[in-house]
C-alpha cells in the first residue's frame, strides 16, 4: 500500500474516533454538551455537530475542548479506550483554571480509587441548573 493510502486511511480513522475518545471523557468528568460548549467557548450547535462526526473539529477547538477535559490534545487522538486508560494513570492533580472558569473537585478528599470528576464553575453564578436559568433569563 502506498505511503499516501496509508495517511489517508489514518486519517479516516482518527476522524472516525475522536468524536467518541472526546464523548467518553466527557462522561468520564461528567460534563454535558451544554457545560464543555460554554467551558470551550464553542457554540452548543457546533460541538453538536463536531461530536456526531458531520464537521471535523477545527485545531482551536480540540486544544480549547482538550483544556476543559483537562488532558493534553494528543489524548483525544487516542482510541476511546486508550484515552481513558491514560486518564486513569494520569489523575488530575487538583483545581485548574479553564477558560475563565474554576475546576473544582466535586468530592474533594473522598475514599477511593478515584473521586468524582471536576465539576466547572462560573465566576458569580451558582453553580448547578440555576446557572442555566440565569442565562436563558438575561437573553
Amino acid at each position: 500500500m502506498p505511503v499516501s493510502a496509508q495517511i489517508t486511511e489514518a486519517r479516516a480513522a482518527i476522524r472516525k474516533s475522536l468524536p467518541t475518545t472526546v464523548r467518553r471523557l466527557q462522561r468520564d468528568r461528567d460534563l454535558s454538551d451544554v457545560r464543555l460548549a460554554l467551558l470551550s467557548g464553542v457554540k452548543r450547535t457546533t460541538l453538536h455537530s463536531r461530536l456526531s462526526g458531520k464537521s471535523p473539529f477545527t485545531d482551536e477547538e480540540l486544544v480549547s475542548i482538550a483544556t476543559v477535559l483537562d488532558v493534553p490534545v494528543v489524548v483525544l487522538f487516542l482510541s476511546p479506550d486508550n484515552a481513558l486508560r491514560w486518564v486513569l494513570d494520569h489523575p488530575t492533580p487538583g483545581a485548574a483554571t479553564v477558560a475563565g472558569a474554576s475546576v473544582v473537585p466535586a468530592n474533594e478528599g473522598a475514599v477511593g480509587l478515584r473521586s468524582r470528576p471536576a465539576q466547572p464553575t462560573i465566576p458569580g453564578r451558582p453553580a448547578g441548573p440555576a446557572q442555566f436559568e440565569a442565562t436563558a433569563k438575561a437573553a
